[in-house]
């Protein structure tokens, strides 16, 4: 269970996600990519499809959230996200094709920065792999050189991304062998980035949701209910 206090932490939830649901989740990346071609996209879109995410009218599909639906297994995912229950609206919905969409060293507070007023003060991350054996493919690499001094380091864009951290050579490196099902979920100091290990595919299809506790929901602004399994606005 995150310890609220913490902002620098990783756990590996093995088998929290249904498979099936997974598995019917990465269907859709088909439509996905008719919906990037077939809608016309502003300019902020079409940056985020070169980086191999997906437009906005392709995130803002109610479907994504099917994986938090799960009536069965409602106390073990409550468990492992607990007390961030509230899931913003939409999700970040990932196609990883090409050594250009590898995001760079950066922590998610990075990106709340940039959004201002719109950010959260505190969220934390669930990154849910969809391939049906993810350990083959891309994935997330970690550091936890900063897991005691709970450092935030200062971003600055990168690339085509709006925020990496530059500069800092990072020591405790390491990444999970995932399975479909699995789930990482951290802290928003806590240090990651885009990676491929050895011997394995650049490709890799993924969801990631932002949650924060009830507490520090924005008003106006649309979340999921985990403990409901509902849309709700503050």
């Amino acid at each position: 269970m995150p310890n609220r206090n913490k902002r620098v932490f990783l756990n590996h939830a093995v088998k929290l996600f249904n498979v099936e649901t997974l598995d019917l989740l990465r269907s859709y990346f088909d439509d996905v990519e008719q919906i990037n071609r077939s809608t016309l996209l502003n300019e902020r879109e079409q940056n985020a499809v070169t980086r191999g995410e997906a437009s906005d009218k392709a995130r803002m599909q109610a479907h994504w959230y099917q994986v938090w639906e799960d009536e069965k297994n409602n106390e073990n995912i409550l468990k492992a996200i607990y007390p961030y229950t509230y899931i913003s609206f939409p999700p970040q919905v990932r196609n990883v094709r090409a050594h250009s969409h590898k995001v760079p060293w950066h922590q998610d507070i990075g990106y709340m920065r940039l959004l201002g007023d719109r950010g959260h003060a505190q969220v934390i991350t669930c990154f849910i792999p969809l391939e049906a054996n993810p350990a083959q493919h891309t994935t997330l690499q970690f550091c936890l050189d900063n897991e005691q001094t709970e450092q935030e380091y200062p971003h600055v864009p990168t690339d085509e991304f709006g925020a990496g951290i530059q500069h800092v050579e990072f020591k405790d490196i390491f990444h999970y062998d995932l399975a479909l099902g699995d789930a990482l979920i951290f802290g928003d100091f806590t240090i990651h980035r885009t990676y491929t290990p050895p011997h394995c595919e650049i490709n890799r299809r993924s969801l990631e949701f932002r949650l924060v506790n009830p507490q520090d929901a924005i008003v106006g602004k649309d979340y999921f209910d985990v403990a409901n399994r509902k849309f709700i606005q503050r």
